[in-house]
């Protein structure tokens, strides 16, 4: 059996001390508590805070993107109380996620195996919406530049602000849907910066799928909408708080956005496909995979863990069949890799997958645990739990 500290707490209850720190300073001394200020001798819950930090990558955009982006951040327990260091976690939700509650379902998690034996993690929760609905935590000239945003801005943000293990085998990278596929992107792009990823049940997809995933209306809409209209006022218009209401949350026009940027200054600013061919440009997003995985095997290999998850049940059936093309690619390619089906759909089995598939998955195959003999025949007993759980849920 797995031995756990149970933390029984309500979403009632974990909203409230979020809401009561989320206008803590942001000074790096508040934010690194003085060990010798007193705390209670038996912690057995974290804390959470919620923050809004600097994101200067995000400025310039086309859009006016905001230059400030909210996170939330769980502290494990014992943080507070003494100078050590921690791994960090971050998580990018998918393009309808709520980071809030994200966070809560993280902590919630890790607090069910944090303990003497596993000390646990630094979790930051990642809002990764914009003014149409998603970011897909892309560079783009449209949107700001997410990526460098993730990778730069809140990483050396949480490196400077907290007492993170600032090296790669303990800084870690998981999302679900959009945030999956952003995973794998990040990993692919910038080898060296996360020594494990994990990607829930990614938003992939092969090229093939793109003329039946995406609705081109509201974007031919937006383009004859400006057709006759002079630059500046097609800006203002494309601007106004009023049209991206109208406009958003919409998944074609933010993954246009995001990947398909035609040179132009003028609203929409995206290249609209006119045939079958025309999507290849789209596929520089979420699909290409064979390509990428190939140009990017070394930088894949450098990773101490890599593991995709997806719901046999997903209601988006591209999803699967193109993280099984993606299987073949990575056997192709010699890229270490678990692959895991699991009986679910796309974001019903949320909260159960992190707490009983990906945090022990990092907590386990994480080379911040402790290393004495004396711990290896409990680690084996908790391996061999996760194991059989795993299989149960994938039905085998």
């Amino acid at each position: 059996m797995l031995k756990r500290i149970v933390a029984v707490v309500t979403a009632a209850m974990l909203i409230l001390p979020l809401l009561l720190t989320g206008c803590e300073s942001q000074n790096p001394a508040a934010a690194r508590p003085n060990p010798s200020e007193s705390a209670s001798p038996i912690n057995m819950l974290g804390s959470y805070r919620l923050l809004t930090i600097p994101a200067p990558s995000l400025a310039e955009s086309l859009i006016g993107e905001a230059i400030e982006q909210e996170i939330g951040v769980y502290l494990p327990p014992g943080y507070q109380d003494g100078p050590e260091l921690y791994p960090v976690l971050y998580f990018l939700t998918d393009f309808d996620g709520d980071y809030i509650f994200s966070l809560i379902h993280l902590s919630d998690a890790m607090e069910s195996w944090v303990g003497s034996r596993y000390p646990g993690f630094i979790v930051v929760s990642v809002k990764g919406q914009n003014r149409f609905g998603g970011s897909f935590y892309a560079n783009s000239p449209i949107t700001g530049n997410w990526e460098d945003y993730i990778t730069q801005d809140l990483v050396s943000y949480m490196d400077t602000n907290y007492r993170t293990l600032a090296t790669p085998e303990y800084r870690f990278l998981c999302g679900h849907g959009m945030g999956g596929a952003a995973v794998i992107n990040i990993a692919m792009n910038r080898p060296g910066l996360f020594g494990k990823v994990y990607a829930m049940s990614p938003t992939v997809m092969s090229g093939r799928y793109y003329p039946y995933a995406f609705n081109l209306d509201q974007l031919k809409g937006l383009q004859t909408r400006y057709e006759d209209m002079d630059t500046s006022a097609a800006v203002s218009d494309y601007n106004s708080a009023s049209l991206l209401d109208s406009i958003s949350p919409n998944f074609t026009t933010a993954y246009a956005s995001a990947f398909a940027y035609d040179g132009s200054k003028k609203p929409p600013y995206v290249f609209i496909p006119s045939s079958r061919k025309d999507w290849r440009r789209y596929e520089s997003g979420i699909g290409d995979w064979d390509k990428k995985i190939s140009r990017n095997a070394d930088a894949l290999k450098t990773l101490d863990g890599f593991k995709i998850d997806y719901g046999i049940q997903d209601q988006f059936a591209w999803l699967s069949l193109t993280i099984r093309d993606m299987e073949q690619s990575l056997i192709a390619y010699e890229i270490p890799c678990v692959i895991e089906p699991y009986l679910g759909g796309h974001s019903d089995q949320i909260p159960f997958r992190l707490r009983e598939a990906v945090i022990p998955w990092f907590v386990i195959y994480s080379s911040a645990l402790p290393d004495e003999e004396s711990e290896e025949s409990g680690l084996n007993e908790d391996m061999e739990d996760v194991e059989n759980m795993n299989m149960e849920n994938a039905g085998e």
